[in-house]
């Protein structure tokens, strides 16, 4: 499964071919759930959660970056984040946020900022969603990777920063057997 996108230039009445930005030709690697941010200088800025083809291994969470504007990406690179779906997030100071799903002991949603976009600062990263016993809602009856996924309690992070330099996170979770949205606002030190 490749990561691509797509452009319009005329505000979505028509659009581009595909523009591949992560491959594997071996097959080996599955890259999913690209988000991204324009960082100050202009360049684009995508995390992917990667996986390993056939199996429940998760890999580093990687990184692109695109110069011009979508056109080229560079190889994928793996950042420090052990985890899923990652957003990152532009700091007026060409720092990044990334809020994300980390899935192992202990599970949850965390925060990690990074000044060089590839070593993200796990030691003073925030927890802002601890799952606890709610990281899933349960065992499946048979082991594939839908019904597996089907069963997660937690996810979806994404969040902006602020004009005052805070950063507004979301992301959906379960608590107390109740599912639900929650917002999170973050000073940035």
């Amino acid at each position: 499964q490749k990561a691509a996108t797509v452009m319009s230039s005329d505000q979505g009445q028509s659009w581009s071919d595909l523009t591949i930005m992560a491959d594997d030709n071996k097959g080996k690697l599955l890259w999913w759930d690209q988000l991204n941010a324009s960082l100050p200088d202009g360049r684009l800025f995508v995390m992917l959660w990667t996986h390993r083809y056939g199996t429940k291994e998760d890999l580093l969470v990687h990184r692109i970056i695109s110069d011009d504007e979508g056109r080229t990406w560079s190889e994928p690179r793996p950042t420090n984040l052990p985890g899923q779906v990652c957003c990152p997030i532009a700091l007026p100071d060409g720092r990044v946020a990334a809020i994300y799903n980390h899935r192992s002991e202990p599970p949850g949603i965390r925060v990690a900022l990074s000044e060089d976009l590839v070593s993200f600062d796990r030691e003073r990263e925030i927890v802002v969603f601890n799952a606890g016993a709610e990281a899933t809602f349960g065992q499946t009856q048979h082991e594939n990777f839908l019904a597996e996924h089907m069963l997660i309690a937690f996810g979806k992070p994404q969040g902006i920063c602020l004009a005052d330099g805070t950063l507004l996170t979301f992301f959906w979770c379960t608590s107390k057997g109740v599912t639900h949205t929650r917002w999170v606002r973050l000073a940035i030190d």
